[in-house]
């Protein structure tokens, strides 16, 4: 405890120690004066009725006692004066208190041996005891609780913060790289999954937060790149298990447990899923003005559009190469990132009819794809093509997840193909009038 121009402190000491401390700022003989050897018994018989030691000791208790076998008393006691206290430190060895005072006596402490396990009831214990210090302290003195025990639950609340921390940073910067929130939040399953297996783990066993478990942090930080003995890791962990000393149980069973999570759970709970780097973003900038000027996309804002495509793939073509042929089954649409690409439709003689020519940005295979009908058409690129290929089950997927951005581009698909079948019904009746009608057909 500290006081202005004057401090006192409060120590523990023990297995879990709380420790209480108060260095005196000015005048020395400070605690060799009834009024402040009071101030350290008030705290300890605070500490005793709430029952938060196995025991206490301070500097008091030995002048209480060597007072007491002076006066031939049955029990110890303060003295009375500050007299009797210069006279009883005649007999008092310093070496034999200086774990409770220093050599000037201008700051005491009192040492708390305790049994609290629980960091969230040492917490509170804690606070309480310093709320308590604060309203009822000499205002001539000033304290701060300190000891291995607030040391320890100070590191473990910084642990706690730091996992915290750094699980919402990596959620922050896969969901960058992978440029929305939800699939970043997946990706970073396997590294905040063990965590929260281990805490719940650790709360449904009702096995403290300590050393022992607080030793988990490095241990599991080291163990975690060792996938190949994952097995030998888990079952050596669990031997401890089988240990008599609790902590070391416990130790144990919270690594074996966040191990399993590790290296069986979040593997099976992430296999299925398909993630797509930013890089993939990356390599469509080229295509950006493509992208951007393509009536798909018309109306959309360029992070929508980089949303819509990462479920596609991109796929080149050679000249003369055919992106889909008659009677195939539909399941894919296609956008024109690069070169040209004819749509013809076959006849008997094995000549193709032309009916359409798509440039970089046009959409094409969309007819058959939406009417759940084979192909009725051949695509055959003209020249060395680059070809964003969406799936059915992508699009799907989009419509579910994304409504919004489906709404918009099944709106732009409408007008788009509205447009294309008046340009080819006002090519075909062209062609009538000039006396050369040709077949029509669907892409």
């Amino acid at each position: 405890m500290r006081t202005t121009g004057k401090q006192c402190g409060l120590a523990a000491t023990g297995v879990y120690q709380p420790s209480l401390r108060s260095p005196w700022l000015a005048a020395e003989d400070t605690f060799l004066k009834v009024r402040y050897l009071e101030e350290l018994e008030q705290i300890q018989k605070y500490i005793r009725e709430k029952g938060w030691s196995e025991s206490s000791t301070s500097f008091a208790d030995y002048l209480s006692l060597l007072n007491g076998a002076f006066q031939e008393l049955d029990e110890p006691m303060m003295p009375e004066s500050d007299d009797i206290i210069t006279e009883l430190m005649i007999f008092l060895n310093h070496d034999d208190v200086k774990a409770y005072i220093t050599q000037d006596y201008s700051h005491a402490r009192i040492l708390v041996r305790h049994s609290i396990e629980s960091s969230e009831k040492l917490q509170a214990v804690i606070e309480d005891l310093q709320q308590f210090i604060d309203h009822n302290l000499d205002a001539g003195l000033e304290a701060r609780i300190t000891g291995d025990s607030v040391l320890t639950l100070s590191a473990t609340n910084a642990m706690i913060r730091g996992q915290l921390q750094s699980i919402a940073l990596l959620l922050v910067i896969i969901g960058v790289l992978f440029t929305e929130l939800k699939v970043g939040l997946l990706a970073a399953l396997p590294n905040f999954f063990p965590v929260i297996v281990m805490f719940g783990f650790m709360g449904y066993m009702e096995i403290p937060l300590n050393i022992g478990t607080t030793m988990e942090h490095s241990i599991y930080g080291e163990a975690l790149p060792v996938v190949s003995t994952s097995i030998a890791l888990i079952a050596g962990f669990l031997v401890f298990t089988q240990a008599s000393f609790e902590p070391i149980v416990q130790f144990g069973a919270v690594i074996a447990t966040a191990l399993v999570a590790d290296f069986v759970i979040t593997p099976l709970a992430v296999s299925s899923l398909r993630l797509v780097t930013i890089w993939d973003v990356l390599s469509l900038r080229l295509r950006k003005n493509v992208l951007e000027k393509s009536a798909l996309f018309k109306n959309l804002k360029p992070w929508q559009i980089r949303q819509f495509i990462l479920s596609g793939r991109m796929v080149e073509y050679a000249k003369g190469d055919f992106v889909f042929r008659r009677s195939e089954v539909s399941t894919e649409l296609f956008v024109l990132l690069t070169g040209k690409v004819d749509v013809c439709l076959p006849d008997q003689e094995g000549s193709c009819n032309l009916l359409e020519q798509f440039y970089p940005g046009d959409v094409f295979g969309d007819v058959a794809l939406f009417a759940n009908i084979p192909r009725k058409t051949d695509a055959v690129a003209v020249e060395h093509s680059t070809v964003l290929v969406l799936t059915r089950e992508g699009i799907e997927r989009t419509m579910r997840h994304r409504p919004l951005i489906s709404a918009r581009i099944f709106a732009n698909l409408t007008a788009d193909l509205s447009r294309r079948m008046i340009k080819l019904i006002s090519k075909q009746q062209l062609k009538s009038r000039s006396g050369n009608p040709k077949k029509g057909g669907k892409s």
